[in-house]
């Protein structure tokens, strides 16, 4: 999860009710299993290897080909895994959010960088130098896991941090290989207007969704007066349980969705808990 700073740019309901929809591609089903999936990026290095938590455990069973990606730097602690769910023939990266208090260096380093692969492009650099630490070893095992399970089905996700980090890593994997799935839970935004309208030009490739839950706070992040815009694919929960959500319809931010709240009224509680399962709750078991 992302944290809030003093500085304040950086500062499981089963049938949900379908407010506005036309967006077919979202998948509510794929979405609560990648959830599930990414609270367990929260746990303990051997706790993910072995795949033996409940309740993610015994929910998804069939889980394979675990290779977890841990970098520590001095001013981050990222960590990523890649498995394959044999079950279902699908490979998937999990990108963790921030974790500890090393990962506040990278949240508040709301400075913009720019990005090569488009003109005009600039991206959050903390996120940025945060995806580039993980980035080299994503790729290859990636790769490696689709040549593996050619037919399997491929996703990426992420929260908080972690779906600005899983942004990236989308847009250099999607030029390698087809990618069925991106979804990412509470992401801040990751760059300017030019990097938002790039993104938007790769979305249409995959079934994405970039989630949100009612008054979560993340999503509000670094402030677009500071130049940072959303990429498309608003899937908004607009309530505590997640019960019912909206295919957010304006480009970027829709003023019906996550953005309808000012910022002094968001809640912080609403960021660790998506598809109506608890982050916070689920964590203190794994560690």
């Amino acid at each position: 999860m992302i944290n809030i700073f003093v500085f304040l740019a950086f500062f499981p309901s089963l049938n949900s009710f379908l407010v506005l929809t036309t967006a077919p591609q979202y998948d509510e089903s794929k979405a609560r299993e990648f959830w599930y999936y990414q609270v367990m990026s929260e746990c303990n290095l051997d706790r993910i290897q072995n795949w033996n938590v409940a309740p993610v455990s015994s929910l998804y069973p069939n889980i394979t080909e675990i290779h977890i990606i841990h970098n520590y730097t001095q001013t981050g602690a990222n960590l990523a895994y890649l498995a394959y769910n044999s079950q279902t023939n699908l490979v998937f990266l999990s990108v963790r959010g921030s974790h500890n208090s090393t990962n506040d260096w990278e949240d508040a380093d709301f400075l913009k960088t720019d990005y090569e692969k488009c003109n005009g492009c600039a991206v959050h650099n903390g996120f940025y130098h945060a995806y580039l630490d993980l980035k080299d070893q994503i790729l290859e095992l990636f790769v490696n896991l689709n040549k593996k399970y050619p037919s399997a089905q491929t996703a990426i996700f992420g929260h908080s941090l972690g779906g600005a980090i899983a942004t990236f890593a989308f847009i250099d994997l999607l030029e390698m290989m087809k990618i069925d799935f991106f979804y990412s839970y509470g992401s801040p935004r990751v760059g300017n207007e030019n990097f938002a309208k790039f993104c938007n030009g790769k979305l249409g490739n995959s079934k994405t969704a970039r989630i949100t839950h009612f008054k979560d706070n993340v999503p509000h992040l670094p402030f677009t007066f500071l130049g940072f815009q959303h990429i498309n694919g608003e899937i908004f929960y607009s309530n505590e349980e997640s019960s019912q959500y909206m295919v957010c319809q304006k480009e970027g931010e829709d003023p019906k969705c996550s953005i309808q709240f000012n910022f002094i009224n968001t809640d912080g509680g609403d960021h660790g808990k998506y598809m109506n399962f608890s982050m916070n709750d689920f964590t203190p078991a794994c560690q």
